[in-house]
């Protein structure tokens, strides 16, 4: 409250409160001129970000020296997180200086205080007090803000409502306002629930409560998490209700505000909902009307709206029965019309991708847009006929990359997308493609002939490559040995390949575990050991004595060998997630119960 004087304030202060006079070292302590500047930046000591309140920079200018000492103690102990001794000192402030212009300030900091200190009781008695001493102060409006809240986290859900209530009907315009809002609407959840009340009534309900904040956006930094979990309520609620055209506007209110940028996030879901809403509706026209707001560029329209199409389609095509129902038609028939959408939608991109005279990366996504939605149209030769024409360049190693995830998403055959080998730039680029697309097929396929002789050409690729391209020897050896491993089953050939690359402790890892699969469990458990002789004290210690200790008891029947190995871990690796695992091992599976030290042990 800055500048006011309230004498029946000053007077209920004082019968409840009496003085206490500053002890005597405080006069030496005056002396000392306490800089403004570190006042003002104590004011905004808050660990969870800015503060909604700070002092008044002309109550700071004039405030007495006193009232300084006791400003910064608070402030000091609240930085520090000690908001039992930040309320203390609060309230003494408030108790000492009953006429200071920054008494109500004190007030709800105290009460801020107290609800970091997990004092709500405490705090909403504080704020009580204040907003009946201080019912027109520049602060009320927070504090009764901050009253809600306080009531919502003790459990008293009618009472927050109504303090909520209070707020906005006394102060609508104030930046208190439309978090209150949430608070109301968050208690007319909880009411609902102890209630039953019908759906269709609390979303009326809400939206009379959540409504003015798409009609006026606040624009204070304070609130702007708020705002933007208020505008996805809002718009939650109106989709519930079948309400487009009122989502619509949102949409294009908050784009068209000087917040657009910080809640383009908000617009962008909103925006791409209606649309898909309005296409399984039949409703095209707003959903046209929405994609020229969310995009007014022609052609990044042509690249938005062509992906959420797709992938409209995509899901209509895996799941017809709701949007056949909405539109009156059978799902086979709406399933039918899907691929043909698809496919024009193709043709639509390509078009709009060879329009364009210059490579730039909006042509690339419009080919790829087109290539996307042949694939999903069961369409893989012309896509991968028409993709390097749309995209106005030879095709190169990337490329067969980025086509595999498409053709992935699209359940298409890996076999067939080798169609792309021949549009690959001829030379190196189209052989590491095929390498790369073979190996993917035959990591797909896992087993048959058609597996075999994918993983065999991939390996018979890198093998060659290996030699050409030293630099990147190890990455070709990788390949041979996850193939020879996981799909040729050749262990003794991947083992050795392992070998050959050498990048402990991971490959280290994949012999023992290689081993393991071809059965020799012997020999796995010697590379166990031999790994965490190596890497003793670090993690990839712990990690082998770990799995050491479970192979001895499960493929190697040892459970004598498997207590010390699993002890060890606990004693060498406390306050680890190996720690953990040998524990649970050791009383869980082995019925052993660890008494050793090693959990209270500190790693070195």
């Amino acid at each position: 409250m800055a500048g006011d004087r309230l004498p029946v304030r000053q007077q209920c202060v004082r019968l409840r409160h009496p003085p206490v006079h500053p002890p005597a070292t405080f006069a030496d302590c005056a002396a000392m001129k306490l800089p403004l500047a570190l006042l003002v930046a104590l004011a905004v000591w808050l660990p969870g970000g800015e503060p909604r309140l700070t002092p008044d920079p002309a109550a700071l200018e004039n405030l007495p020296q006193a009232e300084r000492w006791l400003l910064l103690e608070a402030q000091e102990a609240y930085g520090k997180g000690r908001y039992a001794a930040a309320a203390i000192a609060w309230e003494k402030f408030g108790r000492k200086h009953p006429d200071s212009a920054l008494w109500a300030f004190a007030g709800w900091r105290r009460a801020e205080a107290l609800r970091l200190d997990k004092k709500q009781d405490g705090a909403i008695a504080a704020l009580k007090e204040l907003i009946d001493l201080a019912p027109e102060a520049a602060e009320t409006a927070e504090a009764l803000l901050l009253l809600a809240e306080c009531q919502a986290e003790a459990g008293l859900v009618a009472e927050a409502v109504a303090t909520a209530k209070d707020l906005l009907a006394r102060f609508p315009a104030s930046s208190a306002a439309l978090p209150a809002r949430l608070v109301q609407d968050d208690g007319l959840v909880n009411q609902a629930k102890q209630q039953n009340l019908p759906t269709d009534r609390l979303r009326s309900q809400r939206l009379a409560v959540l409504g003015p904040i798409g009609e006026r956006l606040d624009d204070d930094p304070r609130n702007r998490r708020a705002q933007e979990l208020g505008l996805r309520r809002l718009v939650e609620l109106a989709l519930a209700g079948g309400e487009l055209p009122r989502v619509a506007a949102l949409v294009k209110t908050v784009l068209a505000s000087q917040q657009a940028r910080e809640l383009a996030e908000v617009a962008v879901d909103a925006g791409r909902e209606v649309m898909k809403r309005g296409w399984s509706s039949g409703d095209d026209v707003i959903a046209g009307q929405v994609a020229a707001v969310l995009w007014p560029d022609a052609q990044t329209l042509a690249v938005e709206r062509g992906r959420l199409r797709l992938e409209w389609l995509q899901w209509v095509r895996r799941e017809p029965a709701e949007v056949a129902k909405a539109q009156g038609v059978e799902p086979k028939a709406l399933q039918e019309r899907c691929l043909a959408d698809m496919a024009d939608l193709a043709g639509s991109a390509d078009t709009a991708a060879r329009s364009m005279g210059r490579n730039d990366g909006r042509r690339e996504a419009l080919a790829w847009l087109a290539a996307a939605a042949r694939l999903s149209a069961g369409q893989d030769v012309a896509a991968a006929e028409q993709l390097p024409v749309s995209i106005g360049r030879p095709l190169v190693r990337r490329d067969a990359g980025r086509w595999w995830e498409l053709g992935e998403r699209a359940a298409v055959e890996p076999g067939k997308l080798l169609a792309i080998l021949p549009r690959l730039a001829e030379g190196r680029e189209r052989r590491l493609a095929e390498m790369d697309l073979k190996a993917w097929t035959a990591q797909r396929l896992r087993t048959g002939e058609p597996a075999l002789a994918a993983a065999n050409e991939a390996i018979a690729i890198a093998i060659a490559f290996e030699g050409e391209d030293p630099e990147r020897a190890g990455d070709y050896i990788a390949l041979q040995a996850e193939l020879l491993r996981r799909v040729c089953r050749q262990h003794d050939r991947a083992i050795e390949a392992y070998a050959r690359l050498n990048r402990p402790p991971s490959s280290d890892f994949a012999i023992a575990e290689t081993l393991a699969e071809k059965g020799d469990h012997q020999a796995a458990a010697a590379k166990l050991g031999e790994i965490a002789a190596i890497h003793a004290g670090k993690d990839a210690g712990g990690e082998a004595l770990v799995r050491l200790g479970v192979m001895l008891h499960r493929n190697l029947k040892d459970k004598a060998r498997a207590v010390l190995v699993l002890r060890q871990v606990c004693d060498e690796h406390p306050n680890t997630k190996h720690y953990g695992e040998a524990h649970r091992y050791l009383q869980s599976e082995l019925g052993v119960t660890y008494t050793g030290g090693g959990g209270k042990r500190q790693p070195k």
